[in-house]
């Protein structure tokens, strides 16, 4: 597995930035194209000396999710939302302190979508029960995805264009070889 360097460099310049927010969260891939499966993660850090004990993140009906990532010392459970979607939350584990956890799942934007973004509210539960929430703009704002449509060619798109590009050289080799050779010759 590489090393996400963009993902570390978001983190230290989050932790670094004055707000008034007690934990921080990222989410990684921040661009994805529709009907393509990506593994979405979260990643949760915590600045403050109250743990981070459950992590619950609502994946609207815009989204399709085949499944979890299991996580050491952090059990599972998925719930439907109201409107589709669903909540995946995770408890039973730890974030302290200065640590970060990653909470991944594998899922697809629809490919039918009509919006620019996908907002993926996010509540974390601290020891006591206070809950922190994500949820939309401000100090707080939702992780978020945005929606890349840009268009791509597939393994067999490329394969023809490399078949195409062939077949143009040749016809211009042969072009170029008529001509040379078609040539009147120069007057003796």
């Amino acid at each position: 597995m590489q090393p996400n360097y963009r993902v570390g460099v978001l983190l230290i310049g989050v932790l670094l930035s004055p707000t008034s927010v007690a934990a921080q969260i990222v989410v990684s891939p921040l661009q994805a194209m529709p009907g393509r499966w990506e593994r979405v993660s979260i990643q949760v850090t915590n600045p403050l000396d109250s743990p981070i004990v459950a992590i619950r993140i609502e994946v609207p009906a815009e989204m399709i999710v085949a499944g979890v990532e299991p996580h050491p010392e952090w059990p599972f459970e998925i719930d439907s939302l109201a409107g589709g979607g669903h909540a995946i939350e995770w408890r039973g584990g730890w974030v302290a302190q200065g640590e970060l956890q990653e909470f991944g799942f594998l899922a697809r934007i629809r490919s039918d979508i009509d919006a620019d973004q996908v907002m993926l509210p996010t509540h974390l539960t601290r020891v006591g029960g206070d809950v922190e929430s994500w949820m939309g703009g401000g100090d707080a704002p939702a992780p978020r995805i945005f929606v890349d449509r840009t268009p791509e060619l597939t393994s067999q798109g490329t394969a023809m264009l490399g078949v195409v590009a062939l077949v143009v050289s040749v016809i211009a080799l042969a072009i170029a070889m008529v001509a040379r050779f078609a040539r009147p010759s120069p007057p003796a």
